[in-house]
């Protein structure tokens, strides 16, 4: 399984070269927004913001003067001016960018998400006043100093895995972890602060790991919830 902020454009290629659609797999983009099951297309799961938001989001990305991008296909799709840090994430994503002149008339689709980009003081700034006007509208982070990930209510990926555990059979026990997965805590960027407390990275055993092959006993008893 892979999961990742990145767009799904973003991830394909490493889900390729993983052959995920001969072993199966599952890849979380848009830090859950959207899952998929590599090996069928089925998605899993997919949470979008809605399209009356797209002017105010919009809006607030000029009067802040940063630059506003989301996605489509494997396109990243850009509002008010290509910066520098837009092209960043263009080039971690090796996804083509697309300038178009009206943004929000352009933007008539749901999105999993958009990201603000700019000067780390402009961000800064944007977060407050972004969280300030769409308060539990919208789930608002900083996840490299220089970008703004805006994306659904809810949406992380603690959250999103229990959604991956639900379409796997999985039941959660109130108060009690997802037994019978493997589980990774992991935390990574800003955006972790709910995951480095309460979030961890699912890798089905019956999908992944063959536990006969782990000769260890103590690992054993360490990896597998009783």
């Amino acid at each position: 399984m892979l999961a990742s902020g990145r767009p799904t454009g973003g991830i394909v290629k490493l889900a390729d070269e993983l052959d995920l659609k001969s072993y199966g797999g599952f890849v979380l983009a848009f830090n859950g927004g959207k899952i998929i099951n590599y090996e069928t297309g089925e998605i899993v799961y997919n949470k979008t913001i809605p399209v009356e938001l797209v002017p105010a989001v919009y809006e607030q990305a000029c009067r802040l003067g940063v630059g506003v991008l989301t996605y489509k296909g494997n396109t990243i799709i850009h509002g008010n001016g290509v910066n520098e840090y837009s092209s960043i994430e263009a080039k971690i994503n090796g996804m083509p960018m697309e300038e178009v002149d009206n943004f929000a008339e352009y933007v008539d689709y749901p999105v999993n998400k958009f990201l603000m980009t700019g000067e780390p003081e402009k961000i800064a700034k944007a977060q407050d006043v972004m969280r300030q006007t769409f308060g539990e509208q919208l789930n608002i982070f900083r996840s490299e100093p220089f970008f703004l990930e805006i994306v659904p209510p809810s949406i992380d990926k603690a959250y999103s895995l229990g959604k991956l555990l639900e379409y796997l059979g999985e039941k959660k026990e109130p108060g009690s972890l997802w037994r019978t997965s493997f589980l990774f805590r992991f935390g990574e960027h800003r955006d972790n602060s709910r995951n480095s407390q309460s979030v961890f990275l699912v890798v089905a055993f019956l999908y992944f790991l063959n536990l006969s092959l782990i000769t260890s006993e103590s690992i054993r008893k360490h990896l597998l919830w009783n």
